[in-house]
């Protein structure tokens, strides 16, 4: 009976333990900013004001905060000269395979490890081009679409996607 009962405290304690530490892991520490950015102009696109000499605050790869001063200790980036938005959304997009290959007959033409080669192409063209999001407006291959996306899994920085699961019609 001492025997069961100290067994079950143990794993209700690890199992605490272990659950506690996981959630810990899961959640950045938002209170770390790890890069500042500043800013000539920053628009509010929800408002429609535009703030001269805005920092952004960032911590790995979100923003926690706005100020009017650097925070202390973080290195920053000078985009003083710019205007700075959110990131835009691509509402239209096709992941797969060369964008300038428009024929009906392109995707026949290329295995799906070529077009998994070119969607993780195209997802940093986007990325570099300030789209931080994009919907996916449907392909005929699902797994090389999350093959594409794979970059995410090992830690690099891709768009959100989200993916339409039919394509629109007529």
């Amino acid at each position: 009976m001492v025997t069961t009962q100290l067994c079950w405290r143990v794993c209700c304690a690890f199992t605490l333990v272990f659950f506690s530490a996981m959630a810990a892991y899961a959640q950045p520490d938002s209170a770390t900013v790890t890069a500042a950015i500043h800013a000539g102009r920053l628009i509010d696109v929800r408002t429609g004001r535009v703030t001269t000499n805005a920092y952004i605050s960032v911590a790995k790869d979100r923003i926690v905060g706005l100020a009017d001063s650097a925070p202390a200790g973080v290195p920053t980036i000078d985009l003083s000269k710019y205007t700075v938005v959110p990131g835009l959304i691509d509402c239209h997009a096709h992941v797969l395979g060369n964008p300038k290959d428009q024929s009906s007959a392109s995707g026949l033409r290329m295995s799906s490890a070529q077009k998994a080669i070119w969607g993780v192409h195209n997802l940093q063209n986007w990325l570099d081009h300030g789209f931080t999001a994009l919907r996916d407006a449907g392909e005929d291959d699902q797994y090389t679409t999350t093959a594409a996306a794979g970059p995410q899994a090992v830690g690099a920085a891709r768009p959100h996607i989200l993916a339409a699961k039919e394509p629109a019609t007529a």
